[in-house]
Formats: C-alpha cells, structure tokens, sequence
C-alpha cells in the first residue's frame, strides 16, 4: 500500500486528510448502495476503484484525479450530522469504521502490506495494458480483497438485500470498494489522521468537505 507524498508542491495536511478520509466515507457509501439498492453511479465507482491503482501520485486529490473524483464521499462527509442521522448513515458509518479499523490492523502485518503492495503493483501494470475493462479491474480487485484482507480482523460484514448479497457481481464489486476504503483508510493515517478525530474534531472535517464542494461549484461557474 503506497502513500502520496506531497513532493514537487505545496499541499494542505488538513485538506488531504478531509480528501482521504472522504475516500473512506465514498467506498462505504458505495457498499452500502451495492448491498441495499444493487446499483451505484458508474463515475462514482470508477473513481474509487482507478485510485487502488495510482501509486506514484503526488497527493490524495491526484490519486482520485481530481477532487471531483470524491464529490460523492465529501457530499457524504458534509451531511454527516449524528443529531439527524438516520439509520442509513448508521450504517455507512459502520462501515466507514470498520474500514479504518481494518487499515490500522494490516499496518502491524507489514508481510501482508508488502504482498499486497507487490500484487497491486503488478495489477497496475497489467490494467495499463487494458484500460476500460471495469468488469475484469473489479474481479481483480475482489480476488486480492479475498485473498489478502478478508482474514484480517475485523472482519466486516455487510448487510443488504438477500437476493443481492447473492449476486457474484455484486460481491465482488462489494469486495473492490471495501480495498478502495481500506486504500483510503491507509492514506489517512498516513497524513495524520486518527480515530478519535471522528469523535472530537469531527465538524472541521465536515467543514472542510463542504468548503471543497463550494470550491468546486464556483470552478464550474
């Protein structure tokens, strides 16, 4: 699992940390989604998925090309109000910590972090050599979630509809968003982020995702 480093220009260390824990909170939503509803925004998706892929990225916003790569987690981050927070969100957020949990446990297996680094660079370099095939980038991914992740603890057990949780396609396009978040997760504790800010300093995180979406409304304009 590699980090962005932030070399060759000047980045905000508040800012990336909003931008990957936005990661997080994307790839948990799109679980959810999958699980409960069966369908997800293809953009939104493919986002998630190309940014396991970017290794040599400067920083969080590069490695989902763009902050518009994570309007969608950063709307989620936004909205987050424990005060009207339905039990949709509840569950997300169930996911969310899970997904920073599950990261914190595979930092202290550095032998699995260096074959899942080894297996996901070899991974890019075979897309590379057949970009725009989602199908065969989400069955890899899944395989390497399998292979490498599903046995760290905690295990996370998603909820949803019967017939859908049944459904090969969705479990593996379940199984590449929980290593997006895992990726995310890795990438927030990389810049500094730790569990409790979730519970202390959690508005300038929702501050910040929502100064970012302003930001790119005014871009548009």
């Amino acid at each position: 699992m590699s980090e962005c480093s932030g070399r060759g220009r000047r980045v905000n260390p508040a800012g990336e940390r909003c931008l990957a824990l936005a990661g997080v909170f994307q790839a948990a939503f799109l679980v959810q989604q999958l699980a409960r509803v069966g369908e997800v925004k293809p953009a939104v998706l493919q986002s998630s998925l190309d940014s396991v892929l970017r290794h040599d990225a400067d920083t969080v916003e590069a490695i989902f090309a763009g902050t518009s790569g994570l309007s969608f987690g950063l709307g989620k981050l936004a909205d987050l109000q424990i005060s009207r927070a339905g039990s949709a969100t509840v569950e997300a957020m169930r996911y969310v910590l899970l997904l920073l949990l599950l990261a914190d446990h595979l930092a202290a297996d550095q032998a699995t972090v260096q074959a899942l680094t080894e297996a996901l660079t070899k991974l890019t370099a075979v897309r590379q050599e057949s970009a725009g095939e989602t199908l065969l980038l989400i069955e890899d991914l899944a395989d390497l979630y399998t292979h490498f992740l599903s046995t760290v603890k905690p295990r996370i057990v998603v909820n949803g509809e019967r017939n859908l949780l049944h459904d090969q396609q969705i479990i593996d396009t379940v199984r590449a968003c929980l290593l997006a978040g895992v990726r995310a997760a890795w990438l927030w504790y990389q810049l500094g982020g730790k569990r409790w800010h979730l519970l202390f300093i959690r508005g300038r995180y929702i501050r910040q995702a929502g100064e970012i979406l302003a930001h790119q409304s005014t871009d548009m304009t």
